[in-house]
């Protein structure tokens, strides 16, 4: 792995947001009723708005329709795509920023990547799909499952940890993309290097707890840093 790059506060849910905002406000102006006052039409709302967009990744509009929602109202929405897009661009502008961030760190340009891979559910989202084929230039794969692909490489992961099972032996190589640094918070201008950035660490069945002494504040006073690392032995003792 050559470089990663994320958004933690971007997803799915955000799109579903989008939603939620766009149809509170709406029900408010037209049957007189203010969701965010009651926590289970707001669940409600919010559970019908991820179905929504569900639907018009498939679809080109969709309705929606709640019986009950709040003070007894059955409530009646319609939406199209466009729109839906529309309302969620302050999400989809953010979508890019990680592709650029992962092509730069990792040297690279887009005439270099010769397959984009989708995964997640979020990627259904046919705005995204655009933005990814737009920036690179060519039509993203699904050769893997998007909904269940992480787990299984999760559930994978958990069995080769366990000692109950037993799996086909082969070795994960994790390249730390990103380097860990601890800086001292009474001199700040003390930092330590812990885990080079593009440095090998190697999964352990056992999670180490290596420790290394360094000086703290203008009076060098002894401290120990501890740095928990899913790694082996041999990393351990380097880093």
């Amino acid at each position: 792995m050559l470089s990663h790059a994320y958004d933690r506060s971007l997803g799915g849910r955000d799109f579903d947001e989008a939603l939620f905002k766009h149809f509170a406000a709406k029900f408010k102006e037209e049957y007189k009723i203010d969701v965010y006052q009651n926590a289970r039409a707001c669940l409600r709302l919010r559970v019908a708005c991820e179905k929504l967009k569900k639907t018009l990744s498939a679809n080109p509009e969709a309705p929606l329709n709640i019986e009950c929602l709040m003070d007894e109202k059955d409530v009646r929405g319609f939406i199209k795509r466009e729109e839906f897009e529309h309302i969620s661009a302050p999400v989809l502008v953010r979508v890019k920023g990680p592709l650029e961030k992962a092509l730069a760190e990792a040297g690279l340009t887009t005439e270099n990547v010769h397959f984009v891979e989708v995964v997640g559910s979020g990627s259904r989202v046919p705005a995204i799909i655009k933005i990814i084929t737009d920036f690179f230039g060519k039509e993203p794969r699904r050769t893997m499952n998007a909904s269940e692909c992480v787990a299984r490489g999760c559930a994978l992961q958990c069995a080769i940890l366990s000692p109950t099972f037993k799996v086909r032996e082969f070795q994960v190589i994790f390249v730390d993309a990103d380097q860990i640094i601890s800086e001292n918070e009474e001199a700040l201008w003390f930092r330590l290097m812990v885990v080079r950035q593009g440095h090998f660490l190697e999964g352990g069945h056992h999670p180490l707890l290596p420790e290394r002494d360094h000086p703290q504040g203008l009076g060098h006073r002894p401290a120990v840093l501890h740095l928990p690392l899913w790694t082996s032995e041999r990393e351990a003792g380097q880093d």
